[in-house]
Parts: C-alpha cells; sequence; structure tokens
C-alpha cells in the first residue's frame, strides 16, 4: 500500500513498506544494492530500471544509478529525418512514463562496500496495488523450470502462448506461473536471434540406416512454406516392412530446375553410397534430366496417379471406368521387380503431412531441422511399436498350407494381410489353363477368375518363377477378339443385350429451356460487337464479315 501526499499543487505516492532503504546503508556488492532495492520495489508495487553510472580507471563502479522504470517522458511521435522532405511517424502506443523522481543512487566506498548516498522515495503516480502486483516485471521470475519448459516446447513446435497456458495448467492457475505470456514469447524470440544468420552453418541431417533397409523403391516430391525462408522443402521417402512412410534424407532448395535437382541427388548419392533400385517423381521435365544425369542406373517412373489421371483424356470413357482395365495397365507400366512396393508419390504426401504435424513455416533452419529430428524420431517410434506388436501377436492363417505358414513367420502383420489375399486367391479363383514345355522349363497358364491369362514361367535348373500378365484379352500381339469385347461390355453393364426388344426406350424430351430460343436484336448486336475482327480476303480489311458477304 501507499500514502498519499500532496504538497501544493503536487501530488506524490510514498510506498508504505517496512523493508525499506536508508542513507548511507552499506551492501558488500552492487548487486546486494540493486537486488535489495528490487524487493523493495517488489514488495512496494513498482518496477525498476538500471541508469547511469561512472567507473574509475580500474574499472571499478564508483556511482550507479536506479530509476523508478516510470521515470523520465515518452519520446515524441513524430521524428524528422536528415531530409526535410522524410518525416519518421513512430507507432503510437500508450506510455507508462510520468516523469517519476524516485531514484536510488549507490557510491563505491573501498572500506564499507556501496552505501546508499542518495534515495528519493516519493513517486509522482499510484502504485500498483496488491492484487495487480503480480504483472509488475519486477514481480515476473522466468527462472530455468519455465525456461527449459519453454525449450522443450519448442522442440516439439508448440508455440510459446500454447506452451503458457499449458504450463499453467501443470500448475494450477495464471498466478502461480510467475510470469507472462508475453515473458514466454520474449524467451523464444531470444531464442531465434541466438542462432540468427549463423543457423545454415550448424545444420547436418543424415539418415542412412533407413535407406540400407527399405532403399529398394524411393519417391521424391516436394512441398512448400516449411521455414522461414520459403525455401522448398524436398524429402526422399519409402516404404518400411510396415507399409509406412519412412524418410531417407531431406533438402531445401531455393529453386525447381535442373541444377537443384542435379545438386540434390549428386549430394543423396555422396551420402547414401549408392543411387535407389527404382524413384517416383511427378511429371516434372526439370527432374527427369536430372535423374538420368545423377541416377543412370535407376529406373525412373512417373507417378501412377498422374498417369491414371491422363487415361480418361486419352482412352475411350467405357475403359476409363474399367477396374480392370485399369490394373492390367498399371501392371503393364510397371512390370518391374519390387515395383508393387510403390507406384505413387502418395507416400510423399503422407511423409509431407507427418512433416507440418511438427514443423513450423516461421522455423529458421536449425529450428526446422531440430522438429525435422524430431518428426524422425516419432516416424521411428511408431516403427518401434509395430515391431513390438509384431512380436507379441500370432498372425491367423486362413488356409492349411505350409507356404502360407512360412509367410506368417517371415513378414510383419500388414505385409502378411497382403500376401494372404494372394495366396488365398490363388487357392479359390485361380486355375491352371495349360501347360507348355519351352527352352526355359514349363509355361503355365494361369487364369485367375477375371478373364484374364498370366503366364508363369518355371525354370527347373535355376528355381526361378516369373510371372507375366497379358495386357489385352485374346492373342500375344493385342489384338482383341470380338467374343472378348463382347463380355468386357456384358461385365460393363453387368447383363447381356437382349435379342429381341419388347420395351423401348422413350422419345427424347423437349423441355421448356431446352432447344435454340430467339434471342432479340439488342442481344444479337451485342454478341456481334463481343466477336473478334477477322480479316477480309476480299477487302483485306479486319472485320466483321468475310468474303461472302463482303459489302465492297
Amino acid at each position: 500500500m501507499s500514502v498519499e501526499i500532496s504538497l501544493g499543487m503536487t501530488e506524490y505516492y510514498i510506498p508504505h513498506c517496512e523493508l525499506k532503504p536508508t542513507l548511507e546503508q552499506s551492501f558488500k556488492t552492487l548487486d546486494e544494492g540493486v537486488k535489495f532495492y528490487r524487493i523493495y520495489a517488489e514488495s512496494s508495487g513498482f518496477h525498476i530500471r538500471l541508469g547511469s553510472e561512472k567507473k574509475s580507471k580500474d574499472g571499478t563502479i564508483i556511482w550507479k544509478y536506479v530509476y523508478c522504470s516510470r521515470e523520465g517522458e515518452k519520446n515524441a511521435l513524430v521524428e524528422v529525418g536528415d531530409s526535410s522532405d522524410v518525416v519518421k511517424i513512430k507507432k503510437r502506443r500508450v506510455s507508462k512514463r510520468s516523469n517519476c523522481r524516485d531514484r536510488i543512487v549507490f557510491m563505491f566506498c573501498s572500506q564499507k562496500g556501496y552505501i546508499v548516498k542518495l534515495f528519493e522515495e516519493r513517486h509522482s503516480h499510484p502504485l500498483v496495488s496488491d492484487d495487480f502486483k503480480r504483472f509488475l516485471k519486477v514481480n515476473r521470475n522466468l527462472d530455468d523450470v519455465h525456461k527449459n519448459f519453454i525449450l522443450n516446447c519448442a522442440r516439439a513446435n508448440i508455440s510459446p502462448m500454447r506452451c503458457y497456458r499449458l504450463f499453467k495448467e501443470g500448475v494450477g492457475s495464471y498466478s502461480d506461473v510467475d510470469c507472462t505470456g508475453a515473458d514466454f514469447k520474449n524467451y523464444a524470440r531470444d531464442l531465434r536471434a541466438y542462432i540468427h544468420g549463423v543457423d545454415a552453418q550448424m545444420v547436418i541431417a543424415l539418415s542412412r540406416r533407413n535407406y540400407a533397409a527399405f532403399g529398394d523403391v524411393v519417391s521424391f516430391d516436394s512441398t512448400y512454406s516449411l521455414n522461414m525462408y520459403n525455401m522448398i522443402f524436398a524429402p526422399f521417402t519409402g516404404k518400411d516392412n510396415h507399409g509406412k512412410c519412412v524418410c531417407f534424407g531431406a533438402s531445401l532448395l531455393s529453386d525447381e530446375d535442373n541444377e537443384s535437382y542435379s545438386w540434390v541427388f549428386e549430394k543423396f548419392l555422396k551420402c547414401m553410397g549408392n543411387s535407389p533400385g527404382m524413384i517416383i517423381t511427378d511429371q516434372d521435365p526439370e527432374m527427369k534430366v536430372a535423374i538420368e544425369q545423377s541416377f543412370p542406373d535407376s529406373r525412373h517412373r512417373l507417378c501412377m496417379w498422374h498417369i491414371m489421371i491422363k487415361v480418361p483424356e486419352k482412352a475411350p470413357r467405357m475403359l476409363s471406368k474399367d477396374d480392370s482395365f485399369m490394373k492390367r495397365l498399371s501392371d503393364a507400366v510397371w512390370e518391374l521387380p519390387m515395383s508393387g512396393l510403390c507406384r505413387t508419390t502418395l507416400i510423399s504426401e503422407s511423409s509431407n503431412s507427418l512433416f507440418n504435424r511438427y514443423i513450423n513455416f516461421r522455423s529458421n533452419l536449425v529450428e526446422f531441422f531440430m522438429h525435422f529430428d524430431i518428426a524422425i524420431d516419432a516416424q521411428r517410434h511408431a516403427y518401434d511399436l509395430k515391431e513390438s506388436l509384431d512380436e507379441s501377436t500370432v498372425p491367423i492363417t486362413k488356409t492349411l498350407l505350409e507356404i502360407e505358414k512360412h509367410a506368417a513367420s517371415i513378414y510383419t502383420s500388414e505385409m502378411f494381410k497382403k500376401v494372404q489375399e494372394e495366396i488365398v486367391a490363388s487357392c479359390f479363383k485361380c486355375s491352371v489353363a495349360g501347360i507348355n514345355h519351352c527352352d526355359s522349363g514349363l509355361l503355365y497358364d494361369v487364369d485367375d477368375g477375371s478373364k484374364i491369362t498370366h503366364t508363369v514361367t518355371y525354370n527347373k535348373e535355376d528355381d526361378i518363377v516369373k510371372l507375366k500378365a497379358l495386357f489385352q484379352c485374346g492373342d500375344m500381339d493385342g489384338s482383341t477378339s470380338t467374343p472378348c469385347k463382347m463380355m468386357m461390355f456384358e461385365q460393363f453393364y453387368g447383363s447381356r443385350a437382349p435379342s429381341e426388344i419388347h420395351v423401348h426406350p422413350p422419345i427424347l424430351v423437349k423441355t421448356k429451356g431446352s432447344g435454340s430460343r430467339l434471342i432479340s436484336k439488342k442481344e444479337a448486336r451485342k454478341r456481334n460487337e463481343n466477336k473478334p475482327l477477322r480479316m477480309c480476303s476480299n477487302c483485306h480489311k479486319l472485320s466483321d464479315h468475310d468474303a461472302r458477304n463482303c459489302p465492297a
């Protein structure tokens, strides 16, 4: 609390506090004196600000001024620059300065340390009441507990204000936090400022272990605006043995040209030691050239999703809606070893979605890769959970075949489900249509139940089995027979076309708004005005007529 005193036309406010500095009071060090005055200010209801000082030749502070934080005046709102034409307008803000004269002056004494030479306790403003003293800066203590909590939240990409609210829930109430959300934000700001300008030099990222295990097929795609420099984030992504996305590494690019992609691929090759067996990308011509230059031994395939998007534009409508045709088209394009692992860049989109949950687009490079490492750590944690689940569970088989039991013992749960579907389908849907002999072994014609013939080649000497599906029904040369074509039509419509027609389709109905309508002269004139002019071959002038109706 404070006591209000009026001296003439001036009102002063004097704190009522038992712990109060006195003249000639001594302290061993200057820090002890400032700390004592800060405690006095805390209990009185005002905040302090360190002022000017005077030093001796040997650097010892011999005079030190400490003021009330409301000492001085507010700066002028308008400043005139060097040129008379330049006027700088400062942002309009509320000022707390009120020419307060409260202050304390410490003087160095070789025998006593620092003594109080001047103490002015009168304030020109009311002091803060007990209910709001906790908002004073002198009472807001950002200690090591707060700082460590802010750093941990920053690693998890939690914003300072969310961090502040989370801390509040942990301690109970806002009054127990001992600081404000602005203090959390300022500390996070200082954290960024600490490595401003040198963050690029501090970045190192490696991910070789995942690539060594799952790097047969790699998907490469880019996303945008994941750091404060708006650089292009391009991760190398694959699938682990659970069918989930796994990151092999990532790059930050300033452009999407051949030079940038070539640099990334060369660094990736140098880091990993070998190029991927197959790499999947979108239809970027610059990327295609860079892959041919940097990964000459890799198979480059375009995203199957993008190919299928183009099919309706090129193929007849009936074929574009035929699932069987689409599957055969996919098999024809992707008739490569290990291609069943990944045929689209969707796994890259899934990876980008993971990083978006952990990476803030305002992050600097160090924060970016810190969050990147946390995302990778979360990815590996999810992988460990899957591995733990596989160790503690036993898959349920659907047949008595030894091959299914063997598959259950070597595959993960996710992969075994897919293998099991193939095994069950081979038992109940596939049948051998014929067996032929060839130079390399035996040829089995296998019907999978959907009228698609597969050729299985079995080499006895090498014990190798190869499967090839015919792209079209009918002969190997791609010609489609009429019965097969009719069969496809029947499958599309779900029934056979009747030989006798008893129910005829309705006559085309003409509704009120159908057909062409008569337009008014005004509308016709407006349409003609909007038509582009054309060159008349008769009069050789740009006009709205041609040689057939040329007035000349």
